[in-house]
């Protein structure tokens, strides 16, 4: 297995890696490698399928709110 350094981490940062890493019952190097794992391994967003879905929600809901609906719920959150 490779080692890595980490130089000027910021006190704050740790602390709060040592305290995530405590709950999860890890050691500090263990949580650092198990974030690494899900931030990297995570399945990259399709945005041309991501919009397709969205715009399909969007046309399932047309008519369900109307501009005048809108500018009333604006408004009175403005009260």
């Amino acid at each position: 297995m490779a080692d890595i350094t980490i130089r000027d981490m910021p006190d704050r940062l740790y602390r709060r890696l040592e305290e995530r890493a405590k709950e999860q019952r890890r050691t500090v190097d263990r949580e650092v490698i198990a974030r690494l794992e899900s931030s990297i391994e995570r399945n990259p967003i399709d945005v041309e399928e991501w919009i397709a879905e969205a715009e399909r929600n969007a046309r399932s809901i047309r008519g369900f709110l109307t501009d005048e609906m809108l500018k009333a719920f604006k408004e009175e959150g403005r009260e």
